[in-house]
């Protein structure tokens, strides 16, 4: 079984070497700075905590932290319109700019391998009509990674007697510890729509876009002869959230795909979104809960499980699930990861609201 382990981890790790350079959640929705520089601020202020277990029952479990910031400038302004019964204010869309913070450290395996990355995004919004902006984002990050090879294993270290530490292991490492600065940019559609009232609610909110990570292609220096450059990453992404009319409910699919050198990645599935009570119009005194379920299916490696409880359109908690159903899962008994999420967003301004 321990020869087994051995091997379906080498296996993990070749298969997925060029995608483990990149951080990776399941929730990728709750991560924008993880998939898209243009989504920053797309959806206003907000603020999350995130934490990612997995594989320990395979190796020594991978551990992925992080938190993230963002806000934007006034989406709208006011504008007058007249009519038969005289003159009105309107809230009209406008151009605006949204910067964002986010932080995350990955620890994983054996070798403490492990990476902190800052990343600082700051994305522009023009509208393309009352209801839809166009964005572009860029990105700056600076990321710092280090290795222990204290415990790590490696074949040349087996002898006829079995694992010898004693062995040289013929590796050369010339850095256990080394940053570098990278650069990423972005596109996004957005599209809200939004009717207000007790009794019911609507919305249709979309986004779609696309963006490249490691415009700078980053040299990746562990060993003394490593002159391995990150690989630029294509990233493609779409989700969309409308209301079921005449009920509490609301549907929503999304996507993501990935793209980096000969590796790839394709996520999809979605939600469904219960409204537990409606908010109100004019007072703003009532605000939604809701509580939402769904599946998603990560290509050729997991069924993702996840929930999410949404407290008065404020607070949000998400918890996920990998099910491993990869050639790992013979070792893993398909247990994958499981995923936790945070999130604080200011709650809707209401057209009579103080």
């Amino acid at each position: 079984m321990k020869t087994f382990k051995f091997l379906a981890l080498c296996l993990l790790f070749h298969a997925t070497g060029v995608l483990g350079q990149d951080l990776h959640f399941s929730q990728f929705n709750e991560n924008p700075s993880l998939i898209n520089p243009a989504l920053t601020g797309a959806n206003g202020l907000r603020a999350s905590l995130n934490y990612k277990k997995q594989w320990q029952k395979v190796t020594t479990p991978f551990k992925t932290f992080g938190a993230s910031f963002e806000m934007r400038s006034g989406a709208t302004k006011k504008k007058k319109e007249e009519d038969n019964f005289g003159s009105k204010t309107k809230e009209a869309p406008k151009a605006f700019f949204a910067g964002g913070l986010a932080i995350y450290r990955d620890k994983a395996g054996d070798g403490m391998l492990g990476l902190t990355q800052t990343n600082l995004s700051v994305a522009g919004f023009v509208p393309t009509g009352e209801k839809s902006y166009f964005s572009v984002g860029l990105q700056a990050s600076y990321v710092q990674r280090r290795i222990e090879t204290g415990g790590l294993i490696f074949p040349n270290q087996y002898a006829e007697g079995g694992y010898d530490a004693n062995i040289n292991s013929g590796e050369e490492f010339q850095n256990q510890n080394f940053g570098y600065l990278d650069v990423a940019a972005g596109a996004l559609w957005t599209y809200r729509n939004e009717e207000r009232g007790l009794k019911d609610h609507l919305e249709k909110i979309i986004h779609i876009g696309g963006s490249i990570y490691h415009l700078t292609q980053p040299q990746q220096k562990f060993l003394l002869k490593d002159n391995d450059k990150l690989a630029f990453k294509i990233v493609a992404h779409g989700d969309v959230l409308f209301s079921i009319p005449n009920t509490r409910t609301a549907i929503v699919p999304s996507f993501l795909f990935q793209k980096q050198g000969s590796a790839m990645e394709i996520i999809a599935g979605g939600l469904f979104k219960y409204y537990m009570k409606n908010d109100t119009k004019y007072t703003g005194y009532v605000k939604r809960n809701a509580l939402c379920g769904g599946v998603y299916y990560r290509s050729f490696d997991a069924v993702i499980i996840y929930g999410l409880l949404e407290w008065q359109e404020q607070f949000a908690l998400g918890l996920s699930y990998d099910l491993t159903v990869s050639k790992l899962s013979q070792a893993s008994k398909l247990r994958g990861g499981v995923e936790i999420t945070l999130r604080y967003t200011p709650p809707n301004a209401y057209l009579y609201q103080k």
